[in-house]
């Protein structure tokens, strides 16, 4: 499914996009009229999966500059040892510029760093 969404869409767009099932069940039968090449089988674990990853229950991005301990805990995929690092970096070297420089000063592989990247903004 990730191969298929990333052809025209990025990350960010599908965890802000917090649909209902029904608006995502509409969003991708769009994408298959618009030529995504989806099976019909695979329709249903779509959007069941989109609609409980990204549903409107997904908490808001938080500012990683500012957030709170508390703040930050309430992410899905937030680990303990992560969190303590963000904050224990933040602390130490001031605020982060972007996604890419909180990653690096974590040294976490893309991969992982991905199931946190889009619940963080950071404005200063």
């Amino acid at each position: 499914m990730l191969a298929t969404c990333n052809g025209c869409h990025n990350l960010k767009g599908v965890v802000t996009g917090r649909k209902t099932r029904d608006e995502w069940t509409k969003s991708v039968n769009d994408m298959i009229v618009r030529g995504a090449e989806i099976f019909p089988q695979e329709l249903e674990p779509i959007t069941t999966y989109l609609s409980a990853a990204f549903g409107p229950g997904l908490p808001k991005p938080v500012n990683v500059n500012t957030a709170s301990r508390e703040e930050l805990e309430k992410l899905p995929n937030m680990k303990p040892e992560l969190l303590s690092r963000i904050l224990e970096i933040r602390d130490k070297a001031g605020p982060f510029k972007n996604s890419e420089e909180l990653r690096r000063a974590l040294a976490i592989e893309q991969a992982e760093f991905e199931k946190i990247r889009y619940l963080l903004r950071y404005q200063n």
